[in-house]
């Protein structure tokens, strides 16, 4: 009796894993990331918590992801159409 392995060929070769000083710059570099989207979700919610609730409606925020923005939940994407 013979046994039969099967590989694939389409992998390629196998990843090293990462160097110390590698990784450490890997995981400033997304910690800077993540730090950068939070100032700008941040900035983002700061402007518009200005805008009135019929501003943000014609914007294509619905009532709901107005009452988020009044309450600092999050920044909503709004489901509206959009103009170019």
């Amino acid at each position: 009796m013979t046994a039969t392995i099967y590989t694939p060929t389409h992998a390629g070769p196998a990843r090293k894993p990462e160097s110390g000083v590698k990784a450490f710059f890997r995981n400033l570099l997304n910690r800077m990331i993540e730090a950068r989207m939070r100032e700008a979700e941040r900035r983002i919610l700061d402007d518009l918590i200005s805008h009135t609730d019929q501003s943000l409606r014609d914007l294509g925020y619905s009532p709901a992801e107005i009452r988020d923005i009044r309450m600092r939940k999050r920044v909503p994407v709004p489901t509206g159409r959009y103009i170019i």
